[in-house]
């Protein structure tokens, strides 16, 4: 178990410099399994960014709750069907173990208070919300156990996702007719336990100057 988690782990936090012709193929693929046309996908450096552009979308056609909210929905329905049966796991022995310590981990430590933060800078709108991205670790970690013991047969769409994310892949905002993908960041410190820490300079570096400090995970 430990050795799954350590991988996820270390795949979240690469800072890969992004590969953009394998993370759209990857992306295309989601959303054709979920029964949708590919969209038009555009390459952002940081959630901020994300934010602002659907702040500019908010005011057109190409966007509504209501559509991103399904369309995430659905991508979301397809992986659970590749888990099938094996979601039962999820709450027993350390199926359970390792979905709450990468929780922990990835989630509440790191991806939640970048997403906070982010929300106190989007001052012409476009709150934040959860998105495809890394804080699915937890999900995608059990996932790969539950493939290694036997317990489900996907382990070719379980490659894909792990293609995605060594693509340098942080999330992405998923709207019927655009997708925003935002790049891993530069730079992702912690201190010696979770939480995001640097004592002379910022924590989170986005390749845009976006970037936020924290000490101890206090921002």
């Amino acid at each position: 178990m430990m050795r799954v988690k350590d991988y996820w782990v270390d795949l979240m936090f690469s800072c890969r410099t992004i590969d953009s012709a394998q993370t759209a193929i990857g992306v295309g693929w989601l959303y054709k399994n979920a029964g949708l046309e590919p969209p038009k996908m555009v390459f952002v450096d940081s959630p901020l960014i994300a934010q602002k552009e659907i702040a500019k979308l908010e005011k057109s056609s190409l966007y509504s709750a209501e559509s991103k909210n399904s369309v995430r929905h659905l991508i979301i329905k397809s992986m659970r069907e590749w888990l099938g049966f094996g979601m039962k796991d999820l709450l027993e022995g350390r199926i359970s173990q390792l979905y709450d310590t990468l929780c922990d981990e990835v989630n509440v430590s790191v991806y939640d208070p970048i997403k906070k933060q982010t929300e106190s800078f989007c001052t012409d709108g476009g709150k934040p919300e959860p998105e495809f991205g890394i804080n699915l670790c937890n999900l995608f970690a059990c996932w790969d156990l539950l493939v290694q013991l036997g317990h489900v047969n996907s382990a070719v769409q379980l490659a894909k996702i792990k293609t995605l994310f060594s693509c340098g892949f942080f999330e992405a905002v998923f709207l019927k007719e655009v997708c925003f993908i935002v790049r891993m960041p530069q730079m992702i410190r912690r201190d010696s336990g979770i939480n995001l820490h640097s004592k002379d300079s910022a924590a989170v570096n986005f390749h845009d100057g976006f970037r936020l400090h924290f000490w101890h995970g206090l921002f």
